[in-house]
């Protein structure tokens, strides 16, 4: 195995038994120790909804600047994120658009805005595409043409 390889492989070896502290870039998602915390989350804030507790977590995507996992439980499906700390805000923001627009977004179950982590309830199968605009509610002048979003004007 090249040098830079094995020096590289041990540094790994090190972080998973706990001896050293991990590259402050990488992904915290890629710690095992993340996975535990996440789950443990999830299932605390079903739990706090009214979910209940999951019966399967899928992970159903992950790369650097976030995590996607699909989760079962007795409430329904639910969507749970993780962000890369530069995009802390999103879980945040997805709760207000959602305030504001409806059901253009997916109902927020909660948020963990330290984490970066998003609980989502599953917003159905049915394209955005097929639902009226969400400007048909707003009844002010200003709002025109605009796109959706120009409604925060208010």
């Amino acid at each position: 195995m090249p040098t830079g390889l094995r020096d590289q492989f041990a540094r790994r070896i090190e972080q998973a038994r706990g001896r050293s502290t991990p590259d402050h870039r990488r992904s915290a998602w890629a710690l095992p120790e993340w996975h535990t915390a996440a789950r443990s989350w999830i299932n605390a804030t079903l739990i706090d909804q009214g979910w209940g507790p999951s019966t399967s977590i899928t992970q159903i995507r992950q790369w650097a600047i976030s995590s996607v996992m699909r989760i079962e439980s007795a409430g329904g499906i639910a969507w749970f994120k993780a962000v890369f700390p530069p995009f802390h805000y999103e879980p945040k923001m997805t709760a207000f658009l959602h305030q504001e627009f409806g059901d253009w977004v997916a109902p927020v179950i909660g948020t963990n805005d330290r984490e970066g982590w998003l609980l989502l309830a599953h917003a159905g199968d049915e394209l955005l595409s097929k639902k009226p605009s969400p400007r048909s509610a707003c009844d002010c002048s200003t709002c025109g043409d605009a796109t959706p979003l120009s409604r925060s004007h208010r």
